[in-house]
């Protein structure tokens, strides 16, 4: 299997609007589904595009990975969506565990309900446990959340593959 990992620039987005995600990978093309995370994982949708290879980064730096950007479409409900990317023959729907890269997205309604739901997500502790790019909480003060492995995008202590950093 070709290596992929990557990371949204931001944990959540409004419905109706664009994020944007970085993915690197040194396939010709890549699959990214979305499942919303509930009772149980429902599967919303997926995209493809073509591939785009991308250097390690720093810990502490912006990784700067090729960036897509992605409409959420209006009607997806809120909640937590996780994003599976995969390469190769590119499965109708990949499986949910660590056999593949993801990524957590926070989708907020595209109108405001008046509803008062708090979901919080634990990035500096996804952040005090994820090595990529040499460093983490526990071993530097300052790190970027701009890299992949925070969350649920791929192992906390470095990253697989060609990713794996020495």
């Amino acid at each position: 299997m070709t290596g992929i990992n990557g990371y949204p620039a931001s944990p959540t987005v409004r419905a109706g609007r664009s994020i944007r995600l970085h993915i690197a990978t040194s396939a010709d093309r890549f699959r990214l589904d979305f499942y919303r995370w509930g009772s149980k994982p429902k599967h919303t949708g997926h995209v493809e595009w073509p591939g785009r290879d991308a250097a390690l980064g720093r810990y502490d730096q912006d990784w700067q990975w090729p960036g897509y950007d992605f409409l959420v479409p209006r009607d997806w409900r809120s909640g937590v969506y996780i994003g599976v990317l995969s390469t190769g023959d590119c499965p109708i729907r990949p499986a949910m565990d660590a056999r593949e890269a993801r990524f957590l997205l926070v989708v907020t309604p595209a109108v405001p309900s008046g509803r008062k739901v708090l979901y919080k997500v634990p990035v500096s502790t996804y952040h005090a446990y994820n090595t990529a790019g040499g460093g983490s909480l526990y071993s530097a003060s300052r790190v970027t959340l701009r890299r992949p492995g925070g969350g649920v995008g791929g192992p906390v202590k470095g990253l697989p593959g060609r990713f794996q950093v020495q």
